[in-house]
């Protein structure tokens, strides 16, 4: 299924939104995000609860773990400056506030709340951080018990929470459909670089398939001798991505790529490259 067919999917009442593109980091994380809710299994496991004989839960300390976060990062005067915070959570924090205020306001999952017997929960702060680092560098749901304190099955549920909310808030905005300003804007910064009629530059880059089944492995044999996969994009000056696709079979290098390549900027018609 399309990217595209995702967000009409989880989007279905999503509408064109013609603001100006407030930080390219949103778009990256936009993408990563999209192809996390297409593995959401229908299906969600069901919480044991307190059954007797079951262990009792860890006293992970998560109110320590939230004060030590907002010390390190967030604080008037933080242990890590800006420069180190905007390349650990690959954005500026800034623009990590707009979010977890977008996300906190969609969805009441993101709200501090009190259990039954009175412990409080992860902050808001501490669910998008975990939702974040398992985006930006791949990391897995248990990794996230150390430092943040939470579990292995509340980061995932944090996760997808998070995708949906960041879908709904930003969908519109960074999702959306080029309207005929952003072409003539961007076609005439391209006319002024030497590229009359260009709209945005093509680009391409290999993603290694390690676990690439053995049966296809022909198909995605780049010049190296492993499997990889090439995304494409096209994007524009202010690191708008508007259009992206990656896997196709039989497309290993850049050649056969431009040979072989159909795309459409969203909700365009469709080019042939040849």
């Amino acid at each position: 299924m399309s990217w595209r067919a995702q967000v009409e999917k989880l989007l279905p009442t999503a509408h064109a939104d013609d603001d100006d593109a407030a930080e390219a980091a949103v778009l990256s994380m936009i993408e990563a995000a999209l192809t996390a809710a297409a593995l959401e299994r229908p299906k969600k496991k069901r919480r044991g609860g307190s059954i007797p004989g079951k262990a009792a839960n860890i006293d992970r300390g998560r109110e320590a773990a939230d004060q030590r976060l907002y010390e390190d990062y967030f604080s008037p005067s933080p242990t890590y400056p800006e420069k180190l915070f905007r390349r650990r959570f690959r954005m500026s924090s800034r623009l990590f506030d707009r979010i977890v205020t977008a996300v906190t306001e969609n969805d009441v999952y993101f709200t501090q709340r009190r259990d039954a017997i009175g412990v409080i929960g992860f902050s808001p702060r501490q669910k998008v951080t975990a939702a974040l680092r398992m985006l930006c560098y791949g990391l897995c749901a248990d990794a996230m018990d150390e430092y943040l304190r939470i579990s292995e099955t509340t980061a995932p549920e944090a996760f997808v929470h998070f995708v949906k909310s960041v879908l709904t808030c930003f969908g519109g905005e960074y999702l959306r459909e080029p309207t005929a300003a952003d072409i003539a804007h961007h076609a005439a910064i391209n006319a002024k670089r030497g590229f009359p009629g260009m709209f945005g530059s093509l680009d391409c880059t290999h993603w290694e398939w390690k676990n690439c089944p053995v049966a296809w492995r022909g198909m995605y044999q780049d010049r190296d001798g492993s499997a990889s996969m090439i995304l494409e994009a096209v994007a524009t000056q202010n690191l708008w991505i508007w259009h992206s696709f990656v896997g196709v079979p039989g497309l290993t290098t850049t050649l056969m790529l431009l040979i072989g390549l159909h795309f459409s900027l969203i909700g365009c018609e469709e080019v042939h490259l040849n």
